[in-house]
């Protein structure tokens, strides 16, 4: 009886001691007014709070933008202008916690008299993001370089995967990163989250848009597949001693912009288009070299134009003085960024010219004198295509679709199915799309334009339809993975 007894105690006593430890993981009201006070304040000891998986993610490659607080905190706390007043005692807030699932909670600070309120998200009792609630459960891929979460697996092809490693080390090359960095990518790891949709990114991150970097932690989320832009941004930091939070956006985006293209257009897309915009003087480099001009800019411009402007620089300058001056328009504060890039710390205006010009005398898409008189390489009811040493000549009677060998057969692609509604997806990797004016060559595996023509951005328009009602071009073989024969051509 006695031994019933003291096997009945021990067993209550192990639920208290099992109910007890359930309770102090989980946030109640006390921490998180702990939490909330530290900081406000803006207490040295709040990466306490933080989840050390976390932690660690955020610190994993030494980079220090020297903020006041840690890293982990950068784009992920108060509202400085909010802060203030709470501090200064003349606004109270208010909060409340939120249960999610998985051991999950979501800590909402409100300030009601501004209409204001941030988010915060909790595994138990430690402060973790909403990147790493999000893709708990999304299907990883481990790459070279990469982590990456996939919210659907079929939005990752291994093609993409290749050529993002392909990026990350022509990146290596560029920014001149030493074997002890360029191992310490491939241990480490960029994370990269891919959400079906700008919706899904709003819901994981809080920005409407198709892609961004996040410094805090050193990931990229994205649409795209293959998002070079937001891994640039990433990357020229880790080539910085002292990296600095805030840099000017005409180096910032145009570096970027320069090696990785934007909003699912390649580099040598964009570049052409800023070619464009200088030549015609629709819009100049001089005219985006303010801070506040630049953000003042429709981003379809000022991004080309900064883009081509640091290819120059890049080709320009050697690798070391580029970084340095990309440095020195940079701070701690955005306050503090210098509000303008001077052109007396640039080279001479007349090297630029002569750079664009070379640019645009080697355009991706270009025009036949006239059609070439041998037999064609390829010869079906679509049209023709000629084989004309580094390039294809093409007169085709409509779009095409081409279709690799090895297709990836279980893509989501919404530019798919925005182009093509009512048709089953069967592997296709490019479109190639002609209309009277213009010339697009797409690239479903990427969700990226890799070529493109249009009329209304040439110097010298040059209508794409000949007089027989065939659409006439060239395009470079390197736009292409593997020879065109080896390909299958519908349309």
């Amino acid at each position: 009886m006695r031994a019933l007894k003291f096997l009945i105690l021990l067993l209550i006593a192990s639920n208290l001691l099992l109910s007890t430890h359930v309770v102090a993981g989980t946030l109640d009201s006390l921490k998180a007014e702990k939490f909330l006070k530290q900081l406000v304040d803006y207490d040295s000891s709040l990466t306490q709070w933080v989840l050390k998986s976390e932690l660690d993610k955020s610190r994993r490659f030494g980079i220090d933008y020297r903020t006041p607080m840690d890293k982990f905190f950068i784009q992920y706390d108060i509202e400085e202008n909010i802060r203030r007043l709470v501090t200064r005692g003349r606004l109270k807030y208010q909060f409340e916690i939120e249960p999610l699932n998985s051991g999950y909670s979501r800590l909402i600070f409100k300030l009601a008299a501004r209409d204001y309120k941030t988010a915060f998200y909790f595994k138990e009792d430690s402060l973790t993001t909403p990147y790493d609630y999000y893709s708990r459960d999304w299907k990883e891929f481990v790459t070279k370089y990469m982590r990456v979460r996939a919210s659907d697996p079929r939005m990752f092809p291994a093609t993409a995967a290749r050529q993002l490693d392909d990026f990350v080390d022509s990146l290596i090359v560029l920014l001149q990163l030493d074997e002890e960095k360029a191992a310490m990518l491939q241990q480490q790891k960029l994370d990269y989250l891919i959400c079906v949709d700008t919706d899904e990114i709003e819901k994981v991150s809080g920005f409407n848009t198709r892609g961004l970097a996040i410094l805090a932690t050193d990931r990229i989320i994205t649409t795209f597949p293959l998002h070079k832009h937001e891994v640039a941004h990433l990357l020229i930091n880790l080539a910085l001693p002292k990296p600095p939070l805030f840099v000017h956006p005409f180096m910032q985006e145009g570096f970027a912009t320069a090696v990785g293209g934007r909003g699912g257009k390649t580099p040598e897309v964009i570049s052409e288009i800023g070619v464009f915009l200088q030549k015609s003087t629709f819009m100049t480099v001089e005219e985006i070299r303010k801070r506040k001009d630049f953000q003042n800019s429709d981003a379809s411009l000022s991004y080309p134009l900064s883009g081509v402007y640091n290819s120059f620089l890049l080709e320009q300058w050697p690798i070391d003085r580029y970084l340095r001056f990309y440095s020195s328009l940079g701070s701690v504060t955005s306050k503090a960024v210098p509000h303008k890039v001077y052109p007396d710390s640039l080279p001479a205006d007349s090297l630029f010219e002569a750079y664009i010009a070379i640019v645009d005398m080697k355009k991706t898409v270009r025009f036949p004198d006239s059609l070439p008189e041998s037999s064609p390489l390829l010869d079906a009811h679509w049209g023709k295509v000629w084989e004309d040493g580094e390039d294809y000549v093409f007169s085709i009677r409509g779009g095409i679709q081409l279709t690799p060998p090895d297709p990836v057969r279980n893509l989501l692609s919404s530019e798919f199915r925005a182009i093509f509604p009512d048709v089953r997806y069967g592997g296709q990797q490019f479109f190639l799309e002609v209309t009277k004016g213009e010339v697009k060559l797409f690239n479903f595996y990427t969700a990226n334009l890799d070529a493109f023509y249009s009329t209304g951005l040439s110097m010298n328009p040059i209508e794409v339809q000949g007089a027989d009602g065939n659409f006439q071009f060239i395009l470079p073989k390197r736009v292409f993975p593997l020879p065109l024969e080896n390909m299958t051509i519908t349309q």
